[in-house]
C-alpha cells in the first residue's frame, strides 16, 4: 500500500494532512510518512519549472 499512497501524494490526490491521518488509521507508519513526504519534496525541488 505504501507505493499507492506515495503515488497519490506525489500526484496531489492527497495532501499532507490526509496522509498524516493514515498513520492514526494504521495504514502507514511514521517512517513511511516521512519517506513519502521527504521524498516527494526532494523530487519536486529537483524538477525544473516551465
Amino acid at each position: 500500500m505504501f507505493e499507492i499512497y506515495k503515488f497519490e501524494f506525489d500526484n496531489n490526490f492527497i495532501n499532507q494532512d490526509e496522509l498524516r491521518s493514515y498513520i492514526d488509521m494504521g495504514l502507514i507508519t511514521q517512517a513511511e510518512y516521512q519517506e513519502i513526504v521527504g521524498g516527494s519534496n526532494d523530487e519536486r525541488e529537483a524538477q525544473p519549472t516551465a
